[in-house]
């Protein structure tokens, strides 16, 4: 049981992508013109998002080696 796989990745950068792009829209973007604000905002939803990704696998994955410990779940 690993946490960095390839599909944990994928996920991460899926939802990065998602939430920057919708920060990026969401800055007027579409009716101005696009401004270092937009792509500083968008950066900074799109950390937070992988932030909040990553540490909600992390705690998916504590509780799963725990019960596996506890002799709750087989692995």
């Amino acid at each position: 049981m690993a946490l960095w796989t390839w599909a944990f990745i994928a996920q991460t950068a899926e939802n990065s992508v998602a939430a920057g792009s919708a920060a990026f829209a969401g800055s007027l973007v579409l009716t101005t013109t696009p401004t270092v604000k937009g792509l500083i905002g968008s950066a900074v939803a799109a950390s937070v998002v992988a932030l909040y990704t990553f540490t909600k696998a992390l705690g998916g994955f504590q509780a799963t080696k725990a019960l596996v410990k506890e002799g709750k779940l087989s692995p």
